[in-house]
């Protein structure tokens, strides 16, 4: 992005910036390796779904797993957020050498990108590790924290804070299905009580739950339909969305999330490393310089 950017054109920009770009690309990479190993994993016909009624006549839509999604789905996903993580850090890194002119930066081993959940938390962090930069660089970071945010559970910095952490501390994000859409038809004389479960699959696959009324084994001309599946992170959170939606999942789809995770992190490092380099340039030429376009 700045491989041709005049604004510094008397000195060459810290080789972080390079490697920021390095790190976009390649969390890409692993976006696209996810996408086709999930894929791979569906062309092998990994569940089915089918109807159980008991002698009591209380039955369920029930969603059966013939195959587990491969473990290397949950390690490319813990790739893709380490890069993104990573990028954030390494240019605040280069942005601290460009503010300060120096290389290494003031604290250089305090340096941390902050990612806050309330605002004492923030003074904590930017005090401890943010002191030597510039008010402008602070105040640029504190307006995109997650506290700022209208809809915290959607803002991609918590969100990816809580990933890569869980993912680098604890264990990895394991991969399952999500009923995501569907469609149901029943004989309301003969299926009664019918209680529809969209969202994660449950532990034990049911999908739906209903009372049979017939002295018959049911079929599909008493209760049929459909369901799409695609994929999600066991334990995911549903919750309020930013039209007044109620238990959607952050960026309604676990694809949407991660482009979207992609996406805020290019805009803020990119936009960071742009103050940065304004700043640099009016402290080598004046106040009221500006940069070049």
């Amino acid at each position: 992005m700045f491989a041709d950017d005049a604004r510094l054109s008397h000195r060459g920009l810290p080789k972080e910036v390079a490697v920021v770009g390095a790190r976009l690309d390649r969390s890409v990479e692993h976006f696209g390796a996810f996408r086709d190993a999930w894929a791979a994993h569906l062309d092998t016909s990994p569940h089915t779904v089918g109807v159980e009624v008991g002698d009591d006549g209380l039955g369920r839509i029930v969603f059966t797993r013939l195959q587990e999604p491969p473990a290397k789905l949950s390690l490319i996903l813990g790739e893709f957020l380490y890069e993104l993580r990573a990028a954030l850090d390494n240019a605040l890194y280069a942005v601290a050498i460009l503010d300060s002119g120096q290389d290494p930066p003031p604290k250089a081993s305090a340096l941390e990108w902050p990612i806050c959940a309330d605002e004492k938390t923030w003074k904590s962090h930017r005090d401890r590790r943010l002191s030597a930069l510039s008010i402008e660089i602070q105040d640029a970071l504190y307006a995109i924290q997650p506290f700022q945010a209208e809809l915290p559970s959607w803002n991609c910095l918590r969100i990816l804070n809580e990933m890569a952490r869980t993912d680098r501390h604890r264990a990895v994000h394991f991969v399952t299905s999500f009923a995501s859409n569907g469609w149901l038809q029943h004989d309301m004389n003969l299926v009664k009580d019918l209680q529809v479960f969209p969202g994660p699959v449950a532990p034990d696959g049911t999908l739906a739950t209903f009372r049979w009324l017939g002295d018959f084994p049911i079929n599909p001309d008493y209760l049929d339909g459909g369901t799409e599946f695609d994929v999600e992170v066991a334990g995911v959170e549903l919750g309020p969305g930013p039209n007044g939606d109620e238990d959607v999942r952050p960026w309604r789809t676990f694809e949407g999330r991660l482009r979207a995770l992609h996406r805020a992190v290019t805009e803020y490092v990119y936009g960071l490393i742009d103050l940065g380099i304004e700043l640099a340039y009016e402290r080598e030429h004046g106040m009221d310089a500006k940069p070049p376009c």
